[in-house]
Formats: C-alpha cells, structure tokens, sequence
C-alpha cells in the first residue's frame, strides 16, 4: 500500500490528494505520511511533483508547532 502512496506522491495530479492530506489527515496518517517521505526523501526529490510533496511536508510541520496538529485553523474537518 505504501508503494501507492509514494507514487501519487510524484503523480502530477494525485501529489495534490497528498498535500491536501497532509493539513486534514489525522496525526497517525501524517505521522504515515512523514515516515513514507522521510524514507524516500532522495527518490521523491529527484521528481517536481515529489519536491513540492516534501515542501507542503516541511511547510506544514514547521508550522505545527506543539504537535502535528497544533493549530487547529490548519486542521479543517
């Protein structure tokens, strides 16, 4: 199943679906999420639409700052 992640990480459309998720998914699912990035951080780099997946990533954890969801304006249920 993770492999179908890392791969609509680099998909033009579906890396969308990602970053959305980042910012409306549970902490368990980011903190899935981060693991699947951080594990394959260099294969996700080399490609536009995985770069911009680790910058939503970066930007979005930056910003939490007491927890995943720290700011609860950015967790829209």
């Amino acid at each position: 199943m993770l492999y179908v992640v890392q791969d609509m990480m680099i998909n033009p459309y579906a890396n969308f679906v990602i970053q959305k998720m980042v910012v409306t998914a549970e902490e368990q699912q980011v903190a899935l999420l981060l693991d699947v990035v951080s594990s394959n951080a260099t294969s996700l780099a080399r490609y536009p639409h995985g770069r911009h997946v680790i910058d939503s990533m970066e930007k979005f954890l930056s910003g939490a700052k007491g927890g995943v969801h720290a700011d609860p304006a950015r967790c829209r249920r």
